[in-house]
């Protein structure tokens, strides 16, 4: 879950000045100046970035595909 923060029209042009929006999936990059638009996250931070490493190494292994 990604709880965005209250932000004015300056922040979001700010915003799209310092990060590559159009190739984000959702147009925003935690790991990019998040701190700007963000308010908190909760869950895994891998997952949100794009793929969930760790989860996926531990599927892998008990699928025994690993």
């Amino acid at each position: 879950e990604v709880v965005f923060k209250n932000f004015s029209d300056e922040t979001v042009r700010d915003y799209m000045r310092k990060v590559h929006v159009a190739d984000k999936a959702g147009s925003y990059a935690i790991q990019e100046h998040g701190d700007m638009i963000i308010e908190h996250f909760s869950g895994s931070l891998e997952n949100i970035i794009g793929l969930p490493g760790d989860e996926l190494i531990k599927f892998l292994r008990d699928s025994a595909l690993i």
